[in-house]
Formats: structure tokens, C-alpha cells, sequence
């Protein structure tokens, strides 16, 4: 059988490497196996070494997942009932978290409230099977993350975040990374935007899935306030886009709230990360 098929991919990559030697090696035994049978087997390895049953045998390889209890969120997260599990997984060859459906045991879906819980449903779920615990985000809640803005050792945080976060007085907490951070805020997303290349920074308002840990930072509040100046403050920053303020029938029941002294994240941010954009030139 030969080892080299028609529709090559490239070899630089340490992952197809290692799965074309893995081919080579069961050829020269006279295992019979092609490209793509190698293929799905690391995929069946991958997700394997992902599971919480792997987590259970090899501890020293993957920290346990945080399963905090419930005075660790603001009362507003665990009375909502948008609470799964999530576990490790991989997804196009890179390392992802999957929502899991505390009531089957199923993937769960961003879109389908049915697929989610109550607080101490998804709680449980999560502790009986190693999963870590995760809140959905839907209306009316906003969810901010920022990726690599905190020194995990040190607990600094990085021109950025001390930028974005000091502009939204509202629930933060620590990433399952330890080197990221996310705050739950009341408001809308004023544009479709989520993300931008090559800024560590996403905001969402729908299917999308938070891994919680329960580490709020120290100068943040418990509880989620509403922050709708602050939320469109930084996605005109982030994306160069403006929208008229959106209608929230929540405002008039929450106050957006800024911490005194604190510089607006458009003052903070550099040229180079948020240039200015206008219709010909907007990056998409």
C-alpha cells in the first residue's frame, strides 16, 4: 500500500507529521490503513485525551475544572436558567470547549434553551462528570472577554484591560486560563460584530457559551449591572462602528454605573489597534 495519496495536505504542521508516521508505521507492520482512516483516528485520540475520563486517569495533565458554588456569581447569573456544563474538545484540529446539555448528558446548543439548566442542575451535572460549568449568554445580558491581558502569576493586568475593564463597573472574573478575563454586563451589542483580528478582545449578547470560574477580580462588584455606554464605548473602539443607542426595556431598572477615575477605553487603546475607519476603508 502506498503512503503517499493523491490529495496531499501539508507536512509542515507537527500534527499531520506525526499522522503520516503514524500511517508509515502500521504500513511497515501490514496493518492496512490509509490517509484518511490515520486521520480520524488521532481525531478519535484527540477527543479522547479531551474527555474527563482522560482527565480522571492522567490528573498531572489537565487541572481539574473549577466547580464554584453559587455565592461566587452575582445572585442576577444563578437565578437566570442559562446555566451547562462544557468539556474539553476539538474542533477543525484546534482545541475548543463543548457545551454540554446538563439533562442528557448530550451536546448542548447555544441557541436552545431547552439544552440548558438551573443553577444547581448544571452544577451537579457538571461534578458528576468532570465537566467545567458555563452560563449562556442571551438578553438581556452582554458578555466582554478579553484574552492574555492578565499575568497568571501575578494577577496584572495589561494596558488593555485595565483600559476595557475599568469601564465597566460589573461582574469580572479570571479566565479558565488564568491569563484572560470576563465581565457579564446588562445591555445589547449596538452591531453585529464579535471579534476583530489581531485584537484579544470579543464581545457577545447571543450563542455563546462563558466558562465560568467563580474568580471575580478583587475590585469587581457582585452583581450585573448595566453598563449600555460603557458596552457601545468599547465596541466603537474595537470595531470603528457606531449605531444609535439601542432600546432596552431593563433600563429603567438599572443604572449604568462607571468607577471614578477610570480612563475610557477609546483614550487607552493605540492607534494601531483601533485606526481610524471609515466606509471605503472598514475592515470587515
Amino acid at each position: 500500500m502506498s503512503t503517499t495519496p493523491t490529495n496531499t495536505t501539508p507536512t509542515d504542521l507537527p500534527r499531520e507529521r506525526g499522522i503520516r508516521e503514524g500511517l508509515r508505521l502500521l504500513t511497515q507492520a501490514g496493518i492496512p490503513c490509509d490517509l484518511d482512516l490515520a486521520r480520524e483516528m488521532q481525531d478519535d485520540c484527540d477527543e479522547y485525551t479531551a474527555s474527563a475520563e482522560y482527565r480522571a486517569r492522567h490528573r498531572g495533565q489537565d487541572p481539574a475544572l473549577p466547580i464554584p458554588e453559587a455565592d461566587a456569581f452575582p445572585e442576577a447569573l444563578v437565578r437566570t436558567p442559562h446555566w451547562g456544563g462544557w468539556k474539553w474538545g476539538t474542533r477543525n484540529g484546534k482545541r475548543t470547549k463543548i457545551p454540554m446539555d446538563p439533562h442528557t448528558d448530550r451536546n448542548a446548543s447555544t441557541t436552545d434553551p431547552a439544552t440548558w439548566a438551573d443553577f444547581p442542575t448544571a452544577r451537579a451535572f457538571a461534578l458528576r462528570h468532570g465537566y467545567g460549568l458555563g452560563f449562556m449568554l442571551a438578553p438581556p445580558f452582554v458578555g466582554i472577554d478579553l484574552d492574555h491581558c492578565r499575568d497568571a502569576a501575578t494577577g496584572e493586568l495589561s494596558t488593555l484591560g485595565v483600559s476595557v475593564l475599568g469601564d465597566l463597573d460589573t461582574y469580572q472574573e479570571v479566565s479558565i486560563s488564568g491569563t484572560g478575563v470576563k465581565a457579564i454586563a446588562y445591555g445589547e451589542k449596538p452591531g453585529i460584530r464579535c471579534r476583530r483580528n489581531g485584537l484579544e478582545l470579543e464581545i457577545y449578547s447571543a450563542k455563546r457559551l462563558f466558562a465560568l470560574t467563580g474568580q471575580r477580580l478583587d475590585d469587581a462588584p457582585l452583581e450585573i449591572n448595566d453598563c449600555q455606554d460603557a458596552i457601545s464605548h468599547i465596541y466603537t473602539a474595537a470595531f470603528g462602528q457606531t449605531a444609535p443607542p439601542p432600546h432596552r426595556p431593563h433600563a429603567d431598572l438599572r443604572h449604568d454605573r462607571r468607577r471614578p477615575g477610570r480612563a475610557r477605553v477609546v483614550d487607552q487603546l493605540p492607534p494601531e489597534v483601533h485606526p481610524p475607519l471609515d466606509r471605503r476603508h472598514r475592515r470587515l
